[in-house]
């Protein structure tokens, strides 16, 4: 029996049209959903770096534990929107041309900054990090430098990663940058 009832042999049958017209209705339903999918997916924006804020520890000046001498601190403010914790990951802190690493994540009086999720990712060495839960608005807290020997007027980079808690891949990244040093002192 011909699949092609009715005019001539070069044409689409119904019986053919109705066939993928049966095969198109899950293929459109399945594509409808991929970027509400790809939508959902939402990476924390940058970190914000208050260098006005900043303080710098000239010496024996700073009695915080947490605050190494010749070195500098900055506040950051982050945020997670996305419905995954993420955590920050601070890898590195440059005054000037010398980089002198992370020496610590706190908050007030060297408080370990506190989180209600937690990751088990291999971080660089020397990094520092904190995971930021799902939904967090704004969580505050220091980044202080390692030493320097000596705490010069000057420009500070710091470079950072925000990487999924779950599977520790890298989302995004960049480098905060001052062009002059914290101006208060510890």
């Amino acid at each position: 029996m011909s699949e092609n009832t009715h005019g001539s042999n070069d044409g689409i049958s119904r019986r053919t049209v109705t066939k993928a017209m049966a095969w198109a209705g899950p293929a459109i339903a399945v594509a409808a959903t991929v970027p509400i999918a790809a939508a959902s997916i939402v990476v924390p924006p940058p970190p914000v770096f208050n260098w006005g804020s900043g303080f710098k520890n000239p010496g024996a000046s700073c009695k915080l534990a947490c605050v190494a001498k010749q070195s500098y601190t900055t506040p950051v403010t982050v945020s997670n929107p996305s419905l995954e914790d993420y955590i920050i990951v601070f890898t590195s802190y440059a005054a000037g041309t010398n980089a002198v690493g992370i020496n610590s994540l706190y908050t007030g009086e060297c408080s370990p900054v506190s989180s209600t999720c937690s990751s088990t990712c291999t971080l660089p060495p020397g990094a520092k990090a904190v995971c930021v839960p799902a939904g967090t608005t704004s969580m505050t807290f220091f980044v202080s430098s390692g030493s320097l020997g000596s705490s010069p007027q000057g420009t500070q980079d710091v470079a950072w990663e925000w990487r999924r808690a779950d599977d520790c891949s890298v989302a995004d990244s960049g480098v905060a940058h001052s062009e002059t040093s914290p101006p208060g002192s510890c």
